[in-house]
């Protein structure tokens, strides 16, 4: 299972027909970049605020309309791309 990747560094499920992420790709510690563009993703899990490396963040083209508040635990992020979907606001 995911939650068993806890070397990966690097995810890229681009470009596929995801509805969903899995709760488990919290255990993925060692994640600096995840790529989740052009899916049909509607929301993210609250555990993604986990991922403490997490660098580099796509969710380009996807039906998200929340971001949950554990975003805001990604001290490590400096990119993070949210184009074309169906946000109505940011968390605080």
């Amino acid at each position: 299972t995911v939650k068993n990747l806890t070397m990966l560094t690097h995810l890229d499920v681009g470009h596929n027909r995801l509805s969903s992420l899995p709760q488990g790709i919290r255990g993925c510690s060692a994640l600096t970049n995840l790529d989740l563009q052009y899916n049909r993703l509607t929301t993210l899990p609250p555990g993604i605020g986990n991922l403490a490396n997490l660098m580099s963040f796509n969710l380009v083209h996807n039906a998200i309309n929340r971001i949950p508040p554990s975003i805001g635990s990604l001290e490590s992020l400096t990119e993070l791309h949210l184009q074309k979907n169906q946000l109505g606001i940011l968390p605080a």
